[in-house]
């Protein structure tokens, strides 16, 4: 017993553990790669109280327990060194051929990733609360709930691909969106046939809006701007006023529109590029009282 390790205070230290001349404790283990690792804190135990103008943190004993069990369950070591932002990039990486408007969403999702300091945190640090809290700071900060559902539809698989080679334990985002934020978005209706008409109508009478007719292809954002231009004039004239119209409402109308004339759903499912047609059915198909009174 006497060639036992013990510490300032006299106590036994258990084996691989020492204590270093400033006081800091250090415990020495072999990863699962098979090279020498060293973890450190400043007191033994949990019961323990860390040095005045010294930074708290886990215990060495609680962190050992910690070392024993990703060894036990093959966690790869390097799961230290890898951020948020690294594991995202390279998750991004594998998903090539994909179409102009995902690829758009993928940088959209980097951008806030980065912006948050989200991005630096290490992957084996992220706990689900943190991943919940972090959500919730995002619709705090005003974000959408549209864009924190893609956000999160990016960082969840790519957490995914971390759980399954075995860098981190489990997957801190498995968890019902709907449980964490407010799905406080707007649903886009169809406008009407009589809207539909007068805002064509508008549009091709109207001498500086009538040249985006000439059928030339062009952005999501531009189009998004042309539409709120032509909404905000025609409303500045016109006592009826035209509901907020967009691209994607156009989506809404053209399905409906299809729905209404008696058209196989999956005929408007290929049109609109929808790989589940339970997208086409539920969300772009909007049919009312008049149309179910009228069939």
């Amino acid at each position: 017993m006497s060639g036992k390790r013990r510490d300032s205070k006299n106590r036994m230290l258990c084996n691989k553990e020492s204590q270093r001349k400033g006081g800091q404790y250090a415990y020495k283990y072999v990863d699962t790669t098979g090279k020498p690792q060293f973890v450190f804190s400043w007191k033994p135990e949990a019961a323990d109280s860390t040095p005045q103008e010294k930074r708290d943190g886990l215990a060495l004993q609680e962190k050992e327990k910690q070392i024993r069990r990703d060894i036990e369950d093959a966690i790869i070591p390097r799961s230290r060194e890898i951020t948020v932002l690294d594991l995202v990039e390279q998750y991004l990486s594998q998903k090539t051929g994909v179409r102009h408007n995902t690829e758009a969403n993928y940088n959209f999702v980097l951008n806030i990733i980065k912006k948050e300091g989200f991005d630096r945190q290490r992957i084996d640090r992220i706990k689900l609360s943190n991943a919940r809290c972090w959500l919730i700071k995002l619709q705090q900060d005003s974000r959408r709930y549209r864009s924190i559902h893609s956000i999160r539809g990016v960082v969840r698989p790519a957490f995914q691909m971390a759980a399954d080679d075995d860098l981190i334990r489990k997957n801190p985002f498995e968890f019902q969106l709907a449980t964490v934020v407010v799905n406080n978005s707007v649903t886009k209706e169809a406008i009407t046939r009589k809207q539909e008409r007068a805002f064509l109508e508008f549009v091709k009478g109207d001498k500086h809006f009538s040249r985006y007719c000439a059928g030339k292809p062009m952005v999501a954002l531009h189009r998004e701007h042309y539409f709120k231009h032509i909404c905000q004039k025609y409303n500045s004239i016109y006592k009826v006023q035209m509901p907020k119209v967009t691209p994607h409402v156009c989506g809404h109308t053209f399905c409906s529109n299809m729905a209404k004339s008696g058209m196989n759903p999956k005929t408007p499912q290929y049109l609109m590029g929808h790989s589940d047609i339970g997208v086409t059915l539920n969300t772009y198909t909007h049919l009312g009282f008049e149309d179910a009174r009228e069939e």
